[in-house]
């Protein structure tokens, strides 16, 4: 009687029912699956400490020395720069010198090499 009522409730088909489990056996499933899940973090954490361990070993060899070079670099533009500078303002106080002699040599008054020479020697440029 009890196969017929489960036919029925079925829907027609037959079925077998599997045992219930224990809870010890569900325990021991969980258990299972936090262990691979541990194992698989620990081979994680292992390949993220290699990558670590390889990027400072680049950071060593590479980056650092780069870094100080560029600092270097860096440095030797700066003075470069200011060179540069020191440079520019030397021109400019050259050009606003030769200006200055250059009206200085139009002013006949001013020009005392003009005012020692004589008339003839103005008038015909010697």
């Amino acid at each position: 009687m009890k196969q017929i009522e489960q036919y029925f409730a079925t829907g027609g088909e037959l079925f077998k029912p599997e045992p219930e489990k224990k809870a010890g056996e569900l325990i021991a499933e969980e258990l299972k699956a936090i262990r691979e899940e541990m194992a698989a973090l620990r081979e994680e954490n292992k390949q993220m400490k290699e990558q670590l361990d390889n990027q400072e070993t680049i950071n060593k060899e590479f980056v650092i020395p780069g870094i100080q070079q560029i600092k270097g670099e860096v440095s030797s533009i700066r003075g470069s720069i200011e060179c540069d500078k020191e440079l520019d303002e030397s021109n400019r106080a050259a050009k606003e010198a030769k200006q200055l002699i250059a009206a200085a040599n139009e002013n006949p008054d001013t020009n005392l090499d003009k005012q020692k020479k004589g008339l003839f020697a103005r008038l015909f440029g010697k």
